[in-house]
């Protein structure tokens, strides 16, 4: 009977050790696969977004209200275009304006998991810094980048 008892609690204290290193496992390798799909994200939107600016030929203007961040583009023979975080969806889309400066239905999204984006433009107009926050689940990852306004006015 002795033995029965010993085996049994033997079984147990493994069986529990056992599940442990299994929830920890599983806990740690959804953080590492949100870690990796936020900065997959954020490589994504510092192209789309440093394409975007650089090729414009300066901004119109930043737009900063409750509910959207929008960043207006000008662009030489081409329809301006703008981009647009999204707060309450916590995305940044990338759409073309018509000529009075609405937006033009459609665009497309260019990256999603953004809780906050910050810009700066320099006192010329050229270099644009901006740096962008993301986070999943528990995870967290900030980037920051500078992009130059190829032909830039100078005018912001």
């Amino acid at each position: 009977m002795l033995e029965y008892i010993i085996s049994f609690s033997l079984l147990i204290i493994i069986s529990s050790i056992i599940i442990d290193t299994l929830y920890i496992s599983r806990k740690y390798n959804i953080n590492l696969e949100d870690s990796v799909e936020l900065y997959q994200q954020s490589i994504e939107i510092t192209n789309s977004i440093d394409k975007l600016i650089s090729n414009s030929s300066g901004i119109i203007n930043i737009d900063n209200n409750n509910s959207s961040f929008r960043i207006k583009l000008k662009y030489i023979g081409e329809l301006n275009q703008e981009i647009i975080f999204r707060k309450n969806l916590n995305k940044i889309f990338f759409n073309t304006l018509n000529l009075d400066g609405s937006s033009k239905p459609g665009g497309y999204e260019i990256g999603c998991y953004i809780d906050d984006i910050y810009i700066k433009v320099s006192e010329c107009g050229q270099i644009v810094d901006i740096s962008l926050k993301l986070s999943k689940n528990k995870s967290i990852y900030e980037t920051s980048f500078s992009t130059y306004i190829k032909n830039s006015s100078g005018e912001v």
